[in-house]
């Protein structure tokens, strides 16, 4: 290509460098991490079977030593760190890391396209400098919708906002009559071991549960997993009995549906309009882990057991209890009805999510998902000179595309080995 002015020139430095920034940048960004890794993520007919793209996606990365060395990484997990495709820094969070147990879940906001088997992302570790930049605030972002999000793997305790929300909310809950043996392992991490004879359950702050007066357009899900039901209506996750929430009914005693599990979602429409999960294929059996998701989408709600759904349509103004506290495994408004086994990972939305997102959030938790798999390390990676500083006149230096300064004194960039 012949070039013929220096304005010629210059764009075609800007191209160079945009080059550089977005592949071999992400080498650039992480020259002195010692290990990488791809993470496929698969949502072909064969892998999640998700149609649509999802846009900032909060992804699980589960590590354990079948797929991850814990003794390259920093004891905390400080040195971890994700890039995109192109090569960008992608935001992450450290739910929990037990590199004795070689145990950790991670957070990775990221874009998701639907029905692709290549697509991927990389995680790089083996820094021993690095300092942690783990953030649930930038995962779980406001711009996404996140209102409340509690992962409830802190150790059980009665701690004022001792379980954190980690979304820029700043919504954290307060436990009640757990000690730190109530602790289990869960559907993701840690969670508390609820009992209902003990009357243990977790209280979101009073300050900032205007947040949650959401009615029309709303997501929110959380994983169950039942001891047992010693009586009938036992709340799982609620803004009191006049706002949003989903409960345990009981067990049904008549009719076809003798013996069933049922549990239902409500919405306040000038009194109580209940959608239950009955007669289904899918039922809160006891020592079961399920994932609930309710979406409201005014006129039309929508309960899914995992990814089996039921829809109703309740047209009208729905509306919310503005006093009562978000109780997790507690009925918030008038106390008691106290849940009875686990819960995990407490979400809340002021969006109504697709069917897309839906089933992506439930692939990528659930045991057995085919979502993600994380490739083996790879190590000796390379330190790749930052592209071309352009501006104070490019400092009298052209380059061409060829990585080489144009005119006197060309000479080719430099790769460094490790």
């Amino acid at each position: 290509m012949f070039l013929s002015t220096n304005r010629s020139r210059y764009a075609l430095c800007l191209g160079m460098a945009a080059l550089m920034a977005s592949g071999a940048g992400a080498q650039a960004m992480y020259g002195e991490w010692g290990k990488k890794a791809p993470i496929v993520l698969n949502t072909s007919a064969g892998g999640a079977a998700v149609t649509g793209d999802v846009k900032g996606f909060a992804l699980p990365v589960i590590l354990s030593a079948a797929n991850f060395d814990f003794t390259q990484a920093q004891s905390g997990g400080e040195d971890l760190r994700f890039t995109s495709a192109a090569g960008a820094a992608l935001p992450y969070e450290i739910e929990s890391w037990d590199a004795a147990a070689k145990k950790a879940a991670v957070w990775v906001r990221t874009d998701v396209k639907g029905n692709d088997a290549a697509q991927s992302i990389t995680m790089h570790w083996g820094n021993p400098a690095a300092k942690s930049e783990s953030n649930g605030k930038a995962v779980f972002a406001a711009e996404d919708g996140w209102v409340g999000v509690w992962h409830l793997g802190e150790a059980g305790n009665v701690a004022e906002g001792g379980y954190k929300d980690a979304t820029p909310s700043e919504a954290h809950a307060t436990g009640y009559a757990f000690a730190a043996a109530n602790t289990a392992d869960c559907r993701i991490g840690k969670c508390p071991e609820f009992k209902n004879s003990a009357k243990r359950y977790i209280k979101v702050n009073g300050t900032k549960n205007n947040l949650f007066d959401i009615t029309n357009k709303l997501t929110f899900s959380i994983w169950v997993k039942a001891a047992s039901y010693p009586t009938e209506y036992i709340t799982i996750f609620a803004k009191g009995d006049d706002s949003w929430r989903v409960q345990m009914y009981g067990i049904y005693s008549w009719g076809d549906n003798n013996g069933k599990y049922v549990s239902e979602m409500c919405v306040e429409l000038g009194g109580d309009a209940c959608l239950e999960h009955r007669g289904t294929a899918a039922e809160l059996k006891p020592n079961e882990w399920h994932l609930l998701t309710v979406v409201h989408d005014n006129p039309t709600v929508k309960y899914y057991i995992d990814m089996t759904p039921v829809t109703k349509q309740y047209p009208g103004n729905w509306s919310s209890g503005a006093a009562n506290p978000v109780g997790i495994g507690y009925q918030s408004q008038f106390g008691g009805r106290w849940w009875d086994g686990w819960l995990d990972e407490a979400r809340v939305l002021k969006v109504a999510k697709d069917e897309s997102w839906v089933k992506l959030n439930y692939e990528s938790q659930r045991e057995g998902g085919k979502l993600v798999e994380i490739k083996p390390a790879v190590t000796g990676l390379h330190r790749v000179a930052a592209a071309p500083r352009l501006g104070n006149a490019m400092q009298g230096k052209l380059f061409g595309l060829d990585g080489r300064r144009v005119g006197k004194g060309r000479r080719p960039a430099r790769i460094l080995p490790e």
